[in-house]
Parts: structure tokens; C-alpha cells; sequence
């Protein structure tokens, strides 16, 4: 998984139980409305170097390298990040008020987000294998995510962080996964490098973007 580059105080966690939470989306009874398209590039650096690299999914990256994700999606929307790691364990990347990103939803259309910040990244810490990102996004908040989502501040007990991880890895993988991209518009980055990023077409309340790398 990563360490954290930036952080504040920890956000206030819901006092109600997770086992009294909800699995079912209130989505499921709302009319579907014009798909999303997201465009979004997964940026690194290698471990002592400043330069940034465009990711590419299925890519390989070592302990200590720096990564951000850049998201610029089509029309305002309601955009959730999240990050599975090789043990399984379950972090909201966004939004989230522990990592001191200052952005959150809903994301406006046109606008690029960096996250963390666009002169901030993640790290990555010791724990190798397989890491998952995924990318939900919809026109309406997503009531399950919004539910569970205070669990995953730094105050919360960790038994009540498990389970929240547990429901809101059903819910995640419940959905279809999405993993193909076509070329999407060029992003700046802080440093001025240019890159193009990957389209992801025809994103809804039902469908999730997948993307993977592994950490060696």
C-alpha cells in the first residue's frame, strides 16, 4: 500500500454501527442518466528520481516510488477512489479528509484533479504484490460509499474499520468492472511534462474502472 505524503487531523467517524449500514444502493431505483467519460492518468517517479512517468495498467513499481492519479471527468459527478492492496485491505484514497486533499465532490467537469495535490504523492511502503484502484463515479452520491466512508478515518476502532472494508469490498466487486481505455487529452503536470491520459468511456452507477499494478 502507500504512505502518506500529506495528512491532517483526523475526520469525525460515524458513531452507528457498521452492521446496521445498508448494502443495498439506493441507486438501483434511480433512472440511469448520460454516461460519464473520465479521463485519468497514473503518474509516477522512481525511488530517488524527479522526474514523472506515465503508469501504464499492469505496470511495476518498487517500494519507495512516488505515484498520484489525475482525474478530469466530462461532466459533474460524484467521484470515489479507492485502493485494495495484496493483503486484501481495502483504503479511500477519495475523498478523504485524512490524506489533506482539499478537493471533494462533486468534481466539476472539465477540471483536472490531482491527487493527492499536483506537488504531492503517495508513497509506497513495504507491503509488495498486487495493488487494485478502482474509480466509481455517478450524477447522484452513492448512499453505501457515503455510509461507510467516515469508518475510514485514522479515529475509527479498527474492528469497525474491517467490517466497513469487508461491505464495501462486496459492494465494489458487485459491480462490472471496467478496464479498457482509449486515448484521452493531454494533462500538464507540475513539472510541466506533458501526458496523455486514458479515456474511460461510458462510466455509470453500476459499472466501476479497475486498474492495477504491481508492487515489487
Amino acid at each position: 500500500m502507500y504512505s502518506k505524503l500529506v495528512a491532517s487531523a483526523p475526520a469525525k467517524t460515524n458513531g452507528s454501527p457498521v452492521g446496521e449500514l445498508s448494502g443495498r444502493s439506493a441507486l438501483a431505483g434511480l433512472p440511469e442518466q448520460d454516461p460519464l467519460n473520465i479521463d485519468v492518468a497514473f503518474v509516477y517517479s522512481p525511488t530517488g528520481r524527479s522526474s514523472q512517468r506515465l503508469m501504464q495498467n499492469g505496470a511495476t513499481l518498487q517500494t519507495g516510488d512516488h505515484y498520484k492519479i489525475v482525474i478530469m471527468p466530462d461532466k459533474d459527478c460524484y467521484m470515489y477512489l479507492f485502493q485494495v492492496d495484496s493483503a486484501g485491505r481495502l483504503y479511500m484514497l477519495f475523498p478523504l479528509d485524512d490524506l489533506g486533499i482539499t478537493a471533494t465532490n462533486p468534481v466539476g467537469d472539465g477540471e483536472p484533479y490531482f491527487l493527492p495535490g499536483a506537488e504531492d504523492s503517495f508513497i509506497l511502503d513495504e507491503q509488495t504484490g498486487l495493488e487494485k484502484i478502482f474509480l466509481l463515479a455517478s450524477h447522484q452520491k452513492d448512499p453505501v460509499v457515503e455510509q461507510l466512508r467516515g469508518y475510514f478515518s485514522g479515529n475509527t476502532a479498527p474492528d469497525l474499520r474491517k467490517k466497513a472494508e469487508e461491505k464495501l469490498g462486496v459492494y465494489l466487486y458487485s459491480k462490472q468492472r471496467v478496464t479498457e481505455t482509449s486515448p484521452g487529452e493531454p494533462l500538464v503536470l507540475s513539472d510541466q511534462t506533458s501526458v496523455t491520459a486514458s479515456k474511460i468511456e461510458s462510466l455509470n452507477s453500476s459499472r466501476v474502472y479497475e486498474f492495477s499494478f504491481q508492487h515489487k
